[in-house]
C-alpha cells in the first residue's frame, strides 16, 4: 500500500509560488465554506422541522462523503469545534433540553452518516484493496463492536447518559476508519482547510479572553448555559456548589473561574483563572482541541503557531 505523502504547509508544489498559495488559498476557502453549510444548514433547518433537519443532515453528509470526502473529513471536524456555537446562536428557538441534547448530536450524525457512505463504497470492491488497510479496518471494526455491545449494556442500565460514552469512545474509531479509506484511495489535501481551522480557533479564543463579556452577548451563551445546566430550582446545582465551597453564583462568568490549572492541590494559593470554553462551548473538549492543532503546527514545523495553541490551552 502507497499512502500519498503528508503535506506540511500551504504549497511546495513545482510553479511559481504565489499562484501555488492562492490555489491553495481558494481550495481552503470553498472547503471552509462548504463545511460551514453542512454544519449550520441542518441546525438551521432542524428550527422548522426537526425531521427536516436529520434529513438534511443524512443528505449533504451522504452527497459530501460520494463527491468530496476530502470535504467529508474537514467537516467532521469543524463540527466537533463550531457545531455548539451555532447551536447557541440558534437556541432562543430551542424549548426543551430534550430538543437541545438532539440538536447538539448532529455533528456525531454527520460522522456516522459519512463512516457509512464510505464503508459500503469501501466493502463493494474490498477485495481489490491492499491487504494491509483490510487489516487495520478488520482490527478497528472489532473495536467499535465491543464498544457497540458495551453500549447496549450501558444503555440498559444507565439510560441515555450511556450515549455519551459511545460518541467519546467511537468517534476517534470512526474517524481513523475514514481517514484512512480515503487516504489510500486517492490523494487529498486538506492542511490549508485544516489551517484555516486552526486560525478561526485561535481568533475565537482570543476574543473569548480579551471580550468574554460582548462574546458571550453576541453568541447567545446565556441561553445556550441555561439549556445545557438546566433551572437551578431542578438541578440545585448553584446551592450545591455554594454549600460546598461557601462561593455564590450570581453570573454565568462565575461558573467559568477555577482554581489554578483547576486542581485542589494548588487552590491555596489563591490565583483564579477563567475557563476558555471556545467556540463549541466545553472547556475540555477545546483544550483538546488546541492541542491537536499545537501537534499538527508542530509537525509542520510552526513552532510560533504551535507556542500559541499551547499558551491558550
Amino acid at each position: 500500500m502507497q499512502i500519498p505523502q503528508v503535506d506540511r504547509g500551504f504549497s511546495d508544489r513545482s510553479g511559481p509560488a504565489t499562484g501555488c498559495f492562492i490555489r491553495d488559498l481558494e481550495v481552503a476557502v470553498l472547503t471552509l465554506v462548504a463545511a460551514s453549510v453542512m454544519v449550520a444548514f441542518p441546525i438551521t433547518a432542524h428550527i422548522v422541522n426537526p425531521l427536516l433537519g436529520i434529513l438534511t443532515v443524512l443528505l449533504l453528509a451522504t452527497i459530501c462523503a460520494i463527491v468530496a470526502p476530502g470535504v467529508a473529513i474537514v467537516t467532521i471536524l469543524a463540527s466537533f469545534m463550531f457545531q455548539n456555537l451555532v447551536v447557541s446562536l440558534v437556541s432562543n428557538w430551542v424549548h426543551s433540553k430534550a430538543e437541545f441534547d438532539v440538536i447538539r448530536a448532529y455533528n456525531f450524525l454527520i460522522l456516522c452518516t459519512c463512516w457509512l457512505t464510505i464503508a459500503i463504497r469501501f466493502l463493494m470492491n474490498w477485495r481489490t484493496k491492499p491487504g494491509n488497510i483490510v487489516i487495520f479496518l478488520k482490527v478497528t471494526t472489532a473495536a467499535l463492536t465491543a464498544i457497540g455491545v458495551y453500549f447496549v449494556v450501558g444503555f440498559a442500565l444507565y439510560g441515555t447518559a450511556a450515549i455519551v460514552n459511545l460518541r467519546n469512545i467511537a468517534m476517534p474509531l470512526l474517524l481513523f476508519q475514514i481517514c484512512l479509506v480515503v487516504f489510500a484511495e486517492r490523494p487529498v489535501r486538506i492542511t490549508p482547510a485544516l489551517t484555516g481551522l486552526g486560525i478561526s480557533v485561535i481568533f475565537c479564543a482570543i476574543t473569548e479572553v480579551l471580550f468574554r463579556d460582548q462574546w458571550l452577548t453576541y453568541t447567545n451563551s446565556e441561553k445556550y448555559w441555561s439549556l445545557f445546566n438546566g433551572p437551578n430550582w431542578a438541578t440545585l446545582q448553584l446551592d450545591e456548589h455554594a454549600r460546598k465551597t461557601g462561593e455564590v453564583i450570581t453570573t454565568l462568568t462565575d461558573t467559568f473561574r477555577i482554581s489554578f490549572f483547576n486542581s485542589p492541590l494548588l487552590s491555596d494559593i489563591g490565583v483564579p483563572v477563567m475557563r476558555i470554553f471556545g467556540p463549541n462551548m466545553h472547556a475540555i473538549s477545546f483544550a483538546y482541541c488546541l492541542i491537536m492543532f499545537a501537534i499538527f503546527t508542530l509537525y509542520r514545523g510552526r513552532l510560533l503557531q504551535a507556542t500559541v495553541f499551547i499558551a491558550l490551552a
